[in-house]
This record gives C-alpha cells, structure tokens and sequence, in this order.
C-alpha cells in the first residue's frame, strides 16, 4: 500500500539529466516500508495498492 509520496524538485538519472521525480514511501505490511524515488506518476494516490518492479536504480512503484 502507497503509504506516502512527495514530489521532489528533480530525479536525476544515470545520465545526468534532471527531471521532476516523486520519492513514494511504500509500508510493506509486515513492519518494514521501502523508498522509491521515481519521475512523477500522477495516478499514483496516497493508499493506492501497489507493487514495486524491477530492483535498485531500476525499481518503481506502480499501481496494482
């Protein structure tokens, strides 16, 4: 479940070019919550059910 998001000024990506990015805080269920800074995703909402793909620099929250 999205537990939290913020928009941030800009996510920089391997390449060096900035873009507007959103950092989601995602509660796992089980007493953990993992951060994923991402480019903005405007169907994401607070308290959306979501999963998260793919891992590291690559990870991203998307929408069940």
């Amino acid at each position: 479940m999205l537990a939290g998001g913020a928009v941030g000024q800009g996510v920089q990506n391997r390449y060096g070019e900035r873009r507007p990015g959103q950092n989601i805080m995602v509660d796992l269920g089980n007493g953990y919550e993992v951060s994923v800074t991402q480019p903005v995703d405007p169907n994401l909402r607070v308290g959306d059910p979501v999963r998260i793909e793919g891992s590291g620099r690559d990870a991203r929250v998307v929408r069940r």
